[in-house]
């Protein structure tokens, strides 16, 4: 069942997610009638239970999902809109109309002024969740101002709201949106690392220099085993923090994920351009689709430094055992325990 559910979503998002219109999108952050297929299409009620009218799936279920939209470059963001709608449906709330995104980086001024700092795909999304004041809240955009980033691309804006939007969604309590959206851009940046080291071996092997092609030299080749080894482990780690459902406050699977997808993004993304040469750099070529979001998502809920700590953190905190107890205990799991519908 999750085979046939990724594979049609799949499908919809490379029908939807072509070159031109990706670029259309980050030009004019219009991106509506995209999102109107994706909603009709049902995923984004994945994780509403069935009563509700979802599809009652698990997060394993639909990890292939995620991959997906990293390696379509979709310009929305569809894992936050589908967590989003799981929590509307479980605290009896009527869904939303448009997609959502998740803030972490926000505050509210005495005043009643509220800011949410460098939020990811604020510039199409129509709901921020964000934690504020000890509970969990869903913010119109619409009521908002945008500021920045002056990145060429980037769907990431500063979001004010100079005062309380009146239509503003109570979700109860704090939601540990910093461990759900490490875990699902883990996910989003395993489908664009598999994208870029995708398109770089088909250049490699395309592009002939002295008579044969740049993929058959050692050299090109140590580049793309390396490159091949870190997209793999991380596509690994990103999918063992799905195999449990929505991440918990602190949860080490997650952690772990985020941790080794944003440690990877550096020498992924360098090799890519490495490989293609000028041209790599260039507008025209389609490279930079994956490998600038790469480099936004690896900051995003944090980079491999904050994830990196608290791993260290929770190790030093177990009263007992060996680091390779630690790895085996809370960085590991049992195939069957992976959840399942």
């Amino acid at each position: 069942m999750d085979s046939l559910f990724n594979d049609a979503a799949d499908k919809l998002l490379a029908n939807l997610c072509s070159l031109e219109t990706v670029r259309q999108v980050e030009l004019t952050h219009d991106a509506a009638a995209m999102w109107t297929t994706i909603e009709n299409s049902g995923f984004t009620d994945a994780w509403v239970d069935e009563a509700a009218g979802g599809a009652g799936l698990s997060w394993h279920d639909t990890f292939g999902l995620l991959l997906a939209a990293g390696r379509h470059a979709l310009p929305l963001p569809l894992g936050p809109t589908m967590y989003v709608r799981s929590l509307l449906a479980q605290t009896g709330h009527a869904q939303i109309q448009g997609c959502a995104t998740l803030a972490t980086q926000a505050i509210q001024s005495p005043q009643g002024e509220v800011v949410a700092h460098a939020v990811p795909f604020g510039r199409v999304a129509a709901w921020v969740a964000m934690n504020l004041n000890g509970k969990s809240w869903l913010l119109p955009t619409t009521a908002a101002s945008h500021e920045g980033p002056a990145v060429h691309g980037s769907l990431q804006s500063r979001l004010r709201w100079a005062t309380w939007p009146a239509n503003a969604i109570s979700l109860g309590d704090v939601k540990p949106l910093r461990e759900v959206g490490a875990a699902l851009w883990a996910g989003m940046m395993a489908g664009a690392m598999t994208a870029v080291l995708d398109r770089t071996v088909a250049y490699a092997n395309e592009r002939s220099q002295f008579g044969k092609s740049i993929g058959k030299f050692q050299a090109i080749q140590q580049q793309l085993s390396q490159m091949a080894e870190h997209v793999h482990a991380v596509h690994m780690a990103a999918e063992m923090a799905f195999a449990h459902g929505a991440p918990a406050s602190d949860d080490p699977l997650a952690a772990l994920a985020k941790a080794r997808a944003s440690e990877a993004v550096s020498l992924v993304a360098a090799t890519a351009h490495g490989v293609h040469g000028a041209m790599g750099t260039t507008a025209e070529y389609p490279l930079h689709l994956w490998t600038r979001r790469l480099h936004e998502w690896r900051m995003d809920f944090g980079s491999e430094a904050l994830w990196q700590r608290l791993l260290g953190e929770a190790l030093l905190q177990e009263s007992a055992g060996s680091v390779l107890d630690f790895v085996l205990t809370r960085l590991s799991i049992e195939a069957d325990s992976i959840e399942s519908t």
